[in-house]
Order: C-alpha cells, then structure tokens, then sequence
C-alpha cells in the first residue's frame, strides 16, 4: 500500500459519513444552553437551601443531592455532545442514562 502523502479519516463503522461541524452542533445545542442556564439558577437555589439544611438537621438531603447531581450530569452530555466526544443528541433529562 503506497502512502500518497494525505491523511484520510477513517469513514464511521455504521457508514454515516463525517460528523457535523461543531458550529452545527453548537447551533443544535442551543436549546440545552437555555435550559442549563435556568436549570443553574435553580441549582444555586438548591444548594443554598441544602447549606441550610445541613446547618439545620446535619444531613444534605437526599432531594437536593439529586437535583443538583442530574444538572451535572445533564451539562456533562450536552458538553460531551458539543465537544464531539459523542454523536447521540443529549435528552433533555436528568436522569442517569
């Protein structure tokens, strides 16, 4: 096999073809931008809450400790989508999965 000299991405297994541009991604991603930015303020809240709660009773409560994770996870796929390091469109869940 002769090396002509230019580099030639591998094609996808399933045979898609090239993944979208990151500015097409961060276009399709915009949406979750929203939603991450109102899901912040409401994380903030949580976790001010949850501060006082610990002061209070000595524990985080279980509620809080979920809703502030799920944002977390949920901002990790949008940003894993964005930054090519996944094709599938994140859901717009806070769920594991």
């Amino acid at each position: 096999m002769q090396n002509s000299g230019r580099f030639r991405p591998p094609p996808h297994a399933d045979g898609r073809g090239h993944r979208e541009p990151r500015r097409l991604r961060c276009v399709l991603a915009a949406p979750h931008y929203l939603v991450l930015f109102l899901l912040s303020v409401a994380a903030t809240v949580a976790v001010v809450v949850g501060f006082f709660a610990v002061l209070i009773t000595g524990e985080y409560p279980l509620g809080i400790r979920d809703f502030v994770v799920g944002i977390y996870r949920y901002n990790l796929r949008v940003q894993a989508y964005v930054g090519l390091l996944t094709d599938k469109y994140p859901p717009f869940s806070l769920q594991a999965g």
